[in-house]
């Protein structure tokens, strides 16, 4: 395994982590994406005015690509959650509801249904 997609893997794997904590976890994943800021301020005053705009550009480019990541990530973990409460209806939440709602099925197996 090259090294790029060990690095890829482990930060994947700490996204994923750290989106899953319940209560300020997401806040913390967010974090990651502001490290280019700092260093730009720091850095800014020894720059000419063409490579500080330069530097900000690339900070930029950086909170976007890593809100992008976060983003779909977190759309992945929210699609997860949404068919595991729904596969959990099918099997034995409605059977717990009152008799009109044993024939019901969850809307993740009507749209299964559907395509077929």
């Amino acid at each position: 395994m090259s090294a790029v997609s060990r690095l890829w893997l482990s930060v994947r794997g700490w996204v994923d982590s750290t989106i899953r904590l319940s209560g300020r976890g997401w806040r913390l994943v967010l974090l990651p994406a502001l490290i280019p800021f700092p260093i730009i301020a720091v850095a800014e005053n020894g720059l000419n005015l063409e490579r500080a705009q330069w530097a900000w550009a690339i900070g930029s480019g950086w909170l976007a690509a890593w809100y992008a990541l976060v983003s779909w990530r977190f759309w992945r973990y929210m699609k997860e959650t949404a068919i595991k409460g729904d596969r959990h209806y099918d099997r034995v939440g409605k059977y717990d509801l009152p008799s009109e709602y044993a024939g019901t099925e969850s809307a993740t197996a009507a749209k299964r249904r559907s395509k077929d």
